[in-house]
């Protein structure tokens, strides 16, 4: 939930699609295993992650937008997979014969939408699109889903299904004032609000410019992302480019400065908009196309010490809650899964220094307390450098060669020392 410059960029890079993801998805043999194996003219919608994951946020919208998906098909049948799986490997073979295998631990996030319909099958990284390409490659075996679903069209958005507790939250009447928003913009700490910088971290106020290429020579670019910051770090707008793809998300603000409202924008999808709700104890963004909202509840300070995750008008999803230490940062996370009683994950942080909103350490135990993902960041160096490991061992590492303003570059290096690529970062306007 605490969000440095080096976790935004983490979490904006879930939202970029990989053109890489052709080389994940290789030919195989006929006697090649897998955990889960598909043969024409079966079709699968598969959801899968990999066993590294640390982006709460993204995932949720994974999790709620999978879920509303399964419940359109619903379920699995004997000519159409649909699921949520932890598989590590996947086949998929056509009807002439020919294999495909996916590992996803090689996966280039997180998470990942896998769809397979008789052909080489396709990756989607972006859960905000999911919902479009299922309805789009998919029209009759949704409407030959039993139970029987509403009818759906080639080009369909989603449908806005009921939303009476939404409703009944925009009804309630609260009017903010300065000091609350001051209180939810300074001490809020979440992924809409991070906690300000602090005297030795990076003031990022203005427009950047990233340049992502395959090395430090400049090489084979990747991308360019515009990012615009307030004077809280907070970004208010986000462009993304590459070849084929760009998008821009613009974040509006209401005239006290809190946030109204979230819109996404593609050169291949319609619109995503997002929403807010403010209210004495807590505020609410929500999705009326996808009938999902998440809810931050406050303390006395107007900490964030707990969030509530909704989808279909009122199911309970996931519950964190958050524990802070005396300078407003969080020390730990603790996320259910449905309900009190099923832990998913803690995650426990320490802090570079007292001057500092950047984390030494972020380490992720799952519901056996078995530590199984950690970020360590090397204490007073420069430049500052950030170690991945899954299971004791180094699986990637981030090099932040930035001055005091955010510019210079970053190099990320896998878990061997190879470079696999490089951004460069530099201030377009103050």
């Amino acid at each position: 939930m605490r969000i440095t410059i080096f976790r935004t960029l983490f979490f904006f890079g879930l939202l970029i699609l990989s053109s890489c993801a052709s080389k994940i998805i290789i030919p195989a043999e006929n006697s090649t295993k897998a955990d889960i194996a598909i043969t024409a003219p079966s079709k699968a919608v598969l959801f899968v992650e990999k066993k590294s994951n640390n982006d709460t946020e993204q995932r949720q919208i994974h999790k709620y937008i999978s879920n509303e998906i399964y419940n359109i098909f619903g379920g699995a049948t004997d000519r159409m997979f649909v699921s949520s799986t932890n598989a590590e490997s996947l086949k998929f073979t056509t009807t002439d014969g020919k294999s495909w295998f996916i590992d996803v631990n090689k996966l280039e996030h997180p998470f990942a939408l896998v769809v397979f319909d008789n052909q080489k099958p396709f990756i989607e990284y972006n859960p905000e699109k999911y919902m479009q390409i299922v309805t789009s490659n998919f029209e009759k075996e949704i409407n030959d889903a039993t139970p029987l679903p509403k009818k759906v069209t080639q080009k369909s958005k989603p449908k806005e299904i009921s939303s009476s507790a939404i409703d009944s939250i925009l009804n309630i009447k609260f009017n903010p004032d300065k000091k609350y928003v001051q209180m939810v913009i300074q001490n809020s700490n979440n992924i809409y609000y991070p906690l300000p910088p602090f005297e030795n971290d990076i003031k990022a106020q203005g427009l950047h410019k990233i340049t992502s290429y395959d090395n430090s020579k400049k090489e084979n670019e990747n991308f360019i992302a515009f990012i615009t910051y307030d004077t809280n770090n907070r970004i208010i707008n986000y462009k993304w480019s590459n070849q084929v793809y760009n998008s821009e998300t613009k974040y509006h603000l209401s005239k006290l400065g809190l946030l109204d409202s979230i819109v996404n924008t593609s050169n291949t999808n319609e619109p995503n908009n997002y929403y807010f709700k403010y209210l004495s104890d807590r505020f609410i963004c929500y999705s009326k196309s996808y009938n999902f909202r998440n809810e931050f509840i406050f303390n006395e300070k107007n900490q964030v010490i707990e969030q509530k995750s909704y989808i279909d008008n009122h199911e309970l999803r996931s519950i964190n809650y958050y524990t802070y230490d005396v300078l407003g940062r969080i020390l730990e996370e603790t996320e259910y899964e449905f309900d009190e009683k099923k832990l998913y994950k803690t995650v426990k942080y320490t802090y570079i220094s007292q001057k500092s909103n950047s984390f030494e350490s972020m380490i992720y135990y799952d519901n056996e307390n078995i530590k199984n993902f950690e970020i360590l960041q090397e204490k007073n160096k420069k430049p500052l450098t950030s170690k991945n490991y899954v299971d004791g061992k180094l699986n990637a590492k981030t090099i932040y060669d930035l001055d005091k303003n955010g510019e210079g570059k970053i190099i990320h290096e896998d878990g061997v020392g190879n470079i696999t690529s490089v951004e460069f970062l530099e201030i377009v306007k103050k």
